[in-house]
């Protein structure tokens, strides 16, 4: 079964930093296929979402002779207007949680192709079927632990923490519990944290 991996996003710098990249790469290397950035890599280009995919088109329906499957990979709901062009099954992975989503009867129309979904979180999975989706999984993020080691602790006077959820604006220093760890290494003299961020 070949898989056409199809990310809402353009191609970042370094791929092979971006998880949910390293998710399609890995669907493609498992499966066969081919991944798929449906925004133009252009400082001068900036595409309305609407667009997204569209600039691709002619391309994506020659690769639908070659694929039994397409999985889209997108950080919102968005009825993307060129799933309408595709005649393979749909799989639309949600890589972000719903708070606050709404869907208008316009859009749910594009969606309704959609195979099936899948989410990272039960409070989602409920989200989507408050929405009118049953066809939904629940597929929680994993770690591949075959790429890491340990050795045993021989000083157990301290405590290192590795922490690796990267904040990626100023407000998120709070959300993601930052400035909590950071407070937190001043108080506790055996506690030492090392911030695994991307860049």
């Amino acid at each position: 079964m070949k898989i056409a991996v199809h990310l809402a996003i353009s191609k970042p710098p370094f791929p092979e930093l971006d998880a949910t990249v390293q998710d399609g790469m890995s669907i493609v290397n498992h499966h066969g296929g081919k991944l798929v950035y449906l925004y133009p890599q252009s400082k001068f280009i900036k595409l309305p979402k609407i667009m997204c995919g569209i600039h691709r088109i002619s391309e994506i329906k020659f690769l639908e002779k070659n694929i039994d499957i397409h999985h889209i990979f997108s950080n919102e709901l968005y009825p993307y207007p060129f799933l309408r062009f595709l005649r393979k099954p749909i799989v639309y992975t949600l890589v972000t949680g719903l708070d606050g989503i709404k869907v208008r009867k316009r859009q749910s129309a594009i969606l309704k192709k959609v195979a099936h979904f899948t989410v990272s979180s039960d409070y989602d999975k409920e989200i989507m079927r408050n929405l009118g989706y049953n066809n939904v999984s629940n597929l929680l993020p994993g770690i591949d632990i075959s790429k890491f080691s340990f050795d045993p602790c021989e000083d157990t006077s301290k405590f290192i923490l590795l922490s690796a959820s990267a904040p990626w604006t100023i407000e998120q220093f709070h959300s993601k519990g930052i400035e909590f760890l950071l407070k937190l290494v001043t108080e506790l003299k055996w506690l030492n944290i090392i911030f695994l961020w991307r860049g």
